[in-house]
């Protein structure tokens, strides 16, 4: 009897350590004392009055190509992981942005600004480039 006890108490201390996973297709999770309600709602990006919310979090990059030249941006963007990125092009010929290792894609019109927005969650160093005319625009650099 003393070994069916242990071998529960094991499985309920495995269970518990387990609460970052998701339970199995067709089973509830676990609950213990000590869990806490978390949501699951992103936090919001405007105010009440519809202007946009600004974090330390956020990063706005705003890049201008013209006669294939890059203005406005170093060649080198550092942010730590997690910093939600707001990147607005605008170039004087159509062609299309692309973030490598994040699969961002916007098509880019002649004086009209294209953005992409998205969170940088993934370390590493990425390429933002352009694919028609292949122009480097910067890097893009996340910190663990």
């Amino acid at each position: 009897m003393a070994g069916r006890m242990a071998v529960a108490t094991v499985l309920v201390l495995a269970v518990g350590c387990a609460g970052g996973r998701s339970a199995p297709a067709g089973s509830e999770p676990v609950k213990g004392p000590m869990d806490q309600s978390v949501s699951a709602q992103p936090p919001p990006t405007h105010s009440p009055s519809g202007l946009p919310l600004q974090e330390a979090s956020d990063k706005a990059i705003s890049v201008r190509i013209s006669d294939g030249k890059v203005e406005g941006v170093p060649a080198r963007v550092e942010v730590d992981r997690g910093t939600r990125i707001r990147l607005e092009v605008t170039s004087d010929r159509s062609d299309e942005l692309h973030v490598h290792g994040y699969d961002k894609t916007a098509q880019l019109a002649p004086g009209s600004p294209a953005a992409v927005t998205f969170v940088a969650d993934l370390p590493g160093v990425f390429e933002v480039e352009t694919h028609d005319s292949e122009l480097l625009l910067f890097q893009l650099v996340v910190h663990e």
